[in-house]
């Protein structure tokens, strides 16, 4: 997997280069898509933890609703 770049732009946003975004409708989508990124993440051992991660990850989910219109019969 590639290692992708995290900046910070002038404003304070944090921009990932190469970004992977990923539609997802329900919750066992989201599942396999964490099980997938977490499985991607390395540890290591260091001095003062045997697995300490060494990988950061970051999730960011963006909501997106909609109203469904109610059946209205035609003489209301």
């Amino acid at each position: 997997m590639k290692k992708l770049d995290i900046r910070t732009t002038a404003t304070g946003e944090n921009v990932i280069a190469e970004l992977t975004l990923r539609p997802i409708s329900s919750v066992q989508e989201f599942e396999t898509a964490y099980a997938q990124a977490s499985s991607s993440r390395k540890t290591a051992a260091t001095n003062l933890n045997s697995s300490s991660s060494r990988s950061h990850a970051i999730l960011t989910l963006h909501v997106e609703t909609t109203e469904m219109a109610e059946n209205k019969s035609e003489s209301e």
